[in-house]
C-alpha cells in the first residue's frame, strides 16, 4: 500500500487537548492585559467579552454519519507470510471512505485525558475524515465491520474530548467578563489618579503601525 493512501493528520495525536485549553484560557488574560488602555476603554465590555469568547470558545465536532461518501475503490496488494516464513505479494483492494462533520478540526488532533491505544485507520484531509480500509476484493461485509468499528471509536473518543470542552466554554464567559471589569476598574482608577494629582498629561502618540480594531457590537 502507498504512502498516498495515508495522507492527512494523524488523529488524536501527543498534544493534550487539556494542556491546549490551558493555553486558551491564558491567551484570554493576555489579551485582556495587554489591550491598548484607550482602546479599551472606548469598548463597550460586552463587545470586549463577546469578541474574546467567540475567538477562544471550542466547539466540539460532531461526524456526519448520513452525509459519508466513499472514494472510487484502489487496486492494491499487501505482502503476507506463508506457513514456512515466505513472504508473498496478493492482489488487495483499498477504499476510503469519506465522513465530513462539524465543529472545530483541531480537536482531532489532540488528545483527550482519556484515551485508547489504538492504531487508527482514520486521517484529517480537506477538512473531513477520511477512512482508510485495505482488504480483499468483495468482502464487504469486513469493509463494513471496519467503518463501524472506527465511527463507533471516534465518537467515543469526542465524548471523551466534551467532558473537558464543555466546561472550558461554559467558564470562558463569566471569567472573561470578570478580567474585562477588574482591568477596567483598574484603568479607570488610573485615570482619577491622574486627575486627583492636578498635573497634565503627556499622551502618548499613536504608532505608525495599523491600530488594534476595537471589536464590532454584535
Amino acid at each position: 500500500m502507498t504512502n498516498h493512501y495515508w495522507s492527512g493528520t494523524q488523529i488524536f495525536g501527543e498534544r493534550s487537548l487539556h494542556e491546549q485549553l490551558s493555553r486558551r484560557a491564558e491567551c484570554v488574560r493576555r489579551e485582556v492585559r495587554d489591550w491598548k488602555e484607550d482602546d479599551f476603554l472606548k469598548s463597550p465590555e460586552d463587545d470586549v467579552v463577546s469578541y474574546l469568547v467567540d475567538k477562544y470558545r471550542v466547539t466540539c465536532p460532531v461526524l456526519l454519519r448520513d452525509d459519508r461518501t466513499m472514494h472510487p475503490a484502489r487496486d492494491t496488494h499487501v505482502v503476507v507470510e506463508d506457513l514456512v516464513g515466505r513472504r508473498r505479494e496478493r492482489p488487495a483492494t483499498h477504499l476510503t471512505f469519506v465522513i465530513p462533520f462539524t465543529g472545530d478540526d483541531e480537536v482531532f488532533t489532540l488528545r483527550p485525558d482519556t484515551w485508547s491505544e489504538r492504531e487508527w485507520s482514520t486521517r484529517i484531509r480537506d477538512g473531513e475524515l477520511h477512512i482508510s480500509w485495505t482488504g480483499q476484493s468483495g468482502d464487504v461485509d469486513g469493509a463494513h465491520r471496519h467503518l463501524e468499528a472506527e465511527l463507533v471509536e471516534l465518537d467515543r473518543h469526542l465524548v471523551w474530548a466534551r467532558q473537558i470542552i464543555d466546561p472550558h466554554n461554559a467558564q470562558l464567559e463569566p471569567t472573561t467578563r470578570k478580567l474585562a471589569a477588574d482591568r477596567r476598574a483598574k484603568l479607570l482608577n488610573d485615570r482619577g489618579m491622574e486627575a486627583a494629582l492636578g498635573i497634565p498629561v503627556r499622551r502618548r502618540q499613536a504608532p505608525r503601525s495599523c491600530p488594534r480594531p476595537s471589536p464590532v457590537a454584535r
